[in-house]
C-alpha cells in the first residue's frame, strides 16, 4: 500500500500542472470574412469606372475601359482586427484573351503593376470565358496557386489595377482559408464576421516535456 500512495501524489500533480500548462498554451486567434462590393471601392481612379448595365451582375460592378500601365485603378481599404495571412476570392468577368486580367497589390502604391490575377477562361464550360461572372481566388501569374496576402492589423490598402480594358469585377471576398467558398447570394455591404478561434500554440509533447521537467 504504501509504493501505491507514494505513486499517486506525483501522477496527480502531474495531471493537475498538465492541465494548468495546456490552459496556459491555449490561444485565442480570429477567423475573420470581409465582403466587398467592387463599385464601393474607397478611390476610383479613372479609366476604371462604375457601371450597371450587366443582369448577370450582383448590382453595380467596376470595369476598365482603357490601358493599363498602373495608372487606373480602385483602392479598398480594409480594416484588419488581427494580422494574418488571407486570401481573396474576386467575382470577375471576361470576354476573350484580351479582357481576362487585372494586376493587384496590397499596400504598396510604388508598383502596381508587379502582380498579375488572370481571370478564369473555363467558365462556365471549357470553350468560353468567364462571361457571365464566376468567382475566382486571386493567384499570381504564371502560377495557379492562391496568392497569400499578409494583412497588417489595422488600415491595409488592397488596389485592383488595370492591365486589360472590359475585365469586370463584381464583388470581393476576403477569407483566411482558400477552402472556404465565397458565397451563392450577395451579402450585406461591409458584411464582416469574426469569430473567435482556440489555437494550441504548444504540441502535447513540449508541455509534457515542461510538466517533467517542473517535477524533477
Amino acid at each position: 500500500m504504501t509504493g501505491v500512495q507514494t505513486c499517486a501524489l506525483p501522477i496527480f500533480v502531474f495531471l493537475v500542472v498538465a492541465s494548468i500548462s495546456l490552459f496556459i498554451f491555449v490561444g485565442v486567434v480570429l477567423a475573420i470574412e470581409i465582403y466587398i462590393e467592387a463599385e464601393n471601392a474607397n478611390e476610383l481612379i479613372e479609366p476604371m469606372k462604375v457601371f450597371n448595365d450587366d443582369k448577370n451582375a450582383w448590382g453595380k460592378y467596376i470595369e476598365g475601359r482603357g490601358v493599363g500601365g498602373g495608372s487606373a485603378f480602385a483602392r479598398y481599404e480594409i480594416n484588419m482586427p488581427q494580422a494574418g495571412k488571407f486570401y481573396i476570392w474576386g467575382r470577375a468577368r471576361s470576354f476573350d484573351a484580351g479582357t481576362n486580367s487585372f494586376h493587384f497589390r496590397l499596400n504598396d502604391s510604388k508598383n502596381l503593376v508587379a502582380l498579375i490575377w488572370d481571370l478564369p477562361d473555363e467558365h462556365p464550360n471549357p470553350n468560353a470565358f468567364c462571361e457571365e461572372w464566376c468567382w475566382d481566388i486571386i493567384a499570381h501569374r504564371p502560377g495557379k496557386e492562391p496568392f497569400e496576402f499578409k494583412f497588417k492589423k489595422g488600415k491595409n490598402n488592397l488596389y485592383i489595377v488595370v492591365r486589360e480594358p472590359r475585365a469586370g469585377l463584381d464583388a470581393l471576398y476576403i477569407v483566411p482559408d482558400p477552402e472556404m467558398e465565397p458565397p451563392k447570394k450577395p451579402l450585406p455591404e461591409g458584411f464582416q464576421a469574426v469569430e473567435p478561434h482556440f489555437k494550441l500554440s504548444a504540441t502535447w509533447g513540449k508541455i509534457k516535456q515542461e510538466v517533467m521537467q517542473q517535477l524533477r
